[in-house]
């Protein structure tokens, strides 16, 4: 059996000595954050997986099941060029796994008492011996439509550790295989998924947005791009993102933000660094639609202009031809009635649209 990390170094690790266990939700090995919304449901898996949902949406926000979601935070050390991470459902598959050391739960939605779950790990050598730890803190304020991670990273060794710190997540916006890129959606130094491209009109997007540093680390590094180039990023040697995304290719994406850690040795002064950053999935709304007719007026003739709009986009709107009877024409005296409605058009036995027609008498020579 592999050793446990001693809780020491910063706030969270500190934490964990002294958070109550709450009631949560539970799913296979990890914590679930359930609310009334709109991020309704935040799957934290108890090696750093992770998933979501928002309300109005038929799928999950991230590739795979709630248990293999394909989202998750890594650990790289390049001077060893091992790389520690969850259980993946696909992608990366890093060469050792995180191994949990407990999740503690609190909080009731409110901006002072957020909904959270506390995730502790160890990133250990196959010969047992511990290489650091980690504890990542996800919060959600009811109402809102992002949740807050931060993560607090300490080095066990007896000598520097050098590496980078990633998270990221295969994009399944909307229940849509393939989405665009997009910068600075919601905010400045975001990275996006978007329905439109570079998210232009602004429609619905999921993104990852760097809050705040502090102790031996780096600025980060983003990247959008397709998932399984994404995936082989994240590498044992730590390789930061190349900060580029791509808002005209519509693709099977993935979005991503890289941290670069250098922390001195164990129980020194910067043995520890932590991160924050947000993720976001922007709120459904249903589609609306406008005609340039009143409804259940006559149209004797032509086309009725009907514009239909969507946060999910075009894809995300199930289109229907009403082909029932149309309403009667008012009546008017003989002597002006001019007008006709246009029969109700209908479909052929092979699908296609018919209008019937009107049959003359056919005419007959007399003798």
């Amino acid at each position: 059996m592999r050793p446990r990390c001693a809780c020491a170094g910063g706030a969270l690790l500190a934490a964990l000595g002294v958070l109550a266990l709450a009631p949560a939700a539970a799913i296979a090995g990890g914590k679930v954050i359930e609310s009334v919304g709109p991020l309704n449901a935040i799957f934290i898996d108890e090696d750093l997986g992770c998933q979501l949902h928002a309300i109005g949406d038929a799928s999950l926000s991230f590739y795979g099941s709630p248990e293999l979601g394909e989202c998750g935070t890594f650990l790289a050390d390049s001077e060893r060029e091992e790389l520690w991470g969850p259980v993946p459902a696909a992608g990366v598959k890093p060469e050792l796994y995180f191994v949990p050391e407990g999740q503690l739960t609190s909080g009731v939605g409110t901006p002072a008492e957020p909904l959270t779950v506390l995730t502790h790990v160890g990133a250990y050598e196959p010969s047992g011996e511990p290489v650091a730890e980690l504890v990542e803190e996800d919060s959600y304020v009811v109402g809102e439509d992002s949740y807050t991670t931060t993560i607090e990273v300490l080095n066990r060794l007896a000598e520097p550790l050098k590496g980078a710190i990633y998270h990221a997540g295969h994009c399944f916006l909307a229940g849509l295989n393939d989405s665009y890129g997009a910068d600075e959606a919601p905010s400045t130094g975001s990275v996006a998924c978007s329905i439109e491209p570079d998210d232009s009109p602004s429609a619905r997007y999921m993104a990852l947005t760097p809050v705040a540093i502090s102790g031996s680390i780096a600025s980060p590094n983003e990247a959008e791009g397709e998932y399984e180039l994404m995936w082989a990023t994240i590498d044992a040697d730590g390789s930061q993102f190349a900060d580029t995304f791509f808002p005209e290719t519509l693709a099977e994406n993935a979005i991503g933000l890289s941290w670069p850690i250098d922390l001195r040795k164990y129980a020194e002064s910067g043995d520890t660094a932590e991160l924050r950053f947000t993720t976001t999935v922007s709120p459904w709304s249903p589609p609306a639609s406008s005609a340039g007719v009143s409804a259940g007026a006559c149209v004797p003739s032509g086309q009725v202009p009907v514009t239909v709009s969507a946060v999910d986009g075009p894809a995300a709107v199930a289109y229907t031809i009403d082909g029932g009877q149309p309403p009667p024409c008012p009546r008017t005296p003989p002597a002006t009635r001019r007008s006709r409605c246009p029969p109700a058009r209908t479909r052929s036995p092979t699908g296609a649209w018919t209008r019937p027609g009107i049959r003359r008498a056919r005419r007959t020579s007399s003798a």
